[in-house]
C-alpha cells in the first residue's frame, strides 16, 4: 500500500516535464500508441510503488526511465519475441512537421546498432545527463561517454552517406 507521504513525494518529483519525456521514450520503445499507453502506465506504478527507493529526487527523469526500460524488457521476455527494437512509426501530424534534413536524420538513426541509437536518443533527444543516461542504461558515465563517441562518428557516417546517395540520385 501507498501511503500518503509516498504519493505527494511522487507527484511533486513527476513533473509534466518528465511525464512527457516518459511518454516519448515508451513511444520509442512500443510498436503502436496503446502499447506505449500500457507500457507508460504499468512503469507509473511501479514508480509510485517504489518512490520510496529513490535516494536523489534530482534523478526521477533517469529513474524513471529506467523502469520504463526495464519493464519493456520484461514484456518482450515474456513475450518471448526477439530483443527489443525500437519504433520508427510516426504519426500522420508530425510526417507533415518533419522537413528534408530531419528524414535524413531519422534514417540515418535507424542505421545504427540499438545500443548507440538508444544512447544518443538518451542523451541529446531526452536530454538526460550522463549520469541519469548511465542509470538508464546501467553502464558506467565512461561507458555512455564512449557510446556517445562511437556513435556521433557513426551518425556522422550515415548522414554523409545517405546525403551523396540523394545527391547523385537528384543528378540522375
Amino acid at each position: 500500500m501507498v501511503g500518503k507521504q509516498q504519493r505527494e513525494r511522487f507527484r511533486k518529483l513527476c513533473t509534466e516535464d518528465a511525464y512527457r519525456a516518459a511518454w516519448r521514450y515508451a513511444c520509442r520503445l512500443s510498436a503502436s500508441r496503446e502499447d506505449a499507453e500500457d507500457l507508460l502506465q504499468e512503469a507509473l506504478v511501479r514508480a509510485l510503488m517504489r518512490i520510496h527507493q529513490l535516494r536523489e529526487p534530482s534523478l526521477f527523469k533517469g529513474w524513471l526511465f529506467r523502469i520504463v526500460r526495464t519493464r519493456y524488457i520484461d514484456i518482450r521476455r515474456q513475450a518471448r519475441t526477439k530483443p527489443p527494437v525500437f519504433s520508427n512509426q510516426v504519426d500522420n501530424a508530425s510526417v507533415h512537421e518533419l522537413n528534408a534534413s530531419a528524414e535524413l536524420v531519422r534514417e540515418a538513426l535507424t542505421k545504427l546498432p540499438a545500443a548507440q541509437r538508444e544512447t544518443l536518443m538518451l542523451f541529446h533527444y531526452d536530454e538526460l545527463s550522463l549520469a541519469e543516461t548511465a542509470q538508464v542504461l546501467n553502464i558506467t558515465i565512461g561507458a555512455v561517454k564512449q557510446r556517445l563517441g562511437r556513435a556521433r562518428a557513426a551518425l556522422k557516417a550515415q548522414l554523409k552517406h545517405l546525403i551523396s546517395s540523394s545527391v547523385m540520385e537528384a543528378g540522375s
